[in-house]
């Protein structure tokens, strides 16, 4: 069985788009600071941040899977995940029933596992 995640296509393409990457993380985290900065804990502000820290953990999903170079702490990623899933708990639960939830949180709570 091939590893998907290892395939020498894959790493080629990750060098072409890495850049892009890293920089949408940047753009990401600058979002968010501002809108954490204007000091406004309305629903819609608060579920902005989310958005933009989940875009910001995806990228770097994209690059721990790839094995980027300064993108290979999967603990460190997957605390940021556990610690992003309880903010988007709470606002979840703002407006919505646990249900639909829990399949999402064990997604989360495996997302930094990669086939060996």
């Amino acid at each position: 069985m091939s590893n998907i995640w290892k395939n020498e296509s894959r790493v080629r393409h990750i060098d072409c788009f890495g850049a892009d990457v890293i920089s949408n993380i940047g753009i990401c985290i600058t979002e968010f600071t501002r809108l954490s900065s204007l000091e406004r804990k309305d629903a819609v502000i608060t579920d902005l941040i989310l958005a933009a820290r989940a875009l910001e953990l995806m990228n770097r999903e994209v690059l721990y899977v790839n094995g980027v170079t300064g993108y290979e702490d999967g603990a460190t990623l997957q605390r940021d995940f556990d610690e992003w899933l309880a903010d988007y708990r709470a606002a979840w639960l703002r407006d919505d029933k646990p249900s639909g939830l829990d399949r999402l949180s064990e997604f989360i709570k495996h997302i930094t596992e990669i086939p060996e």
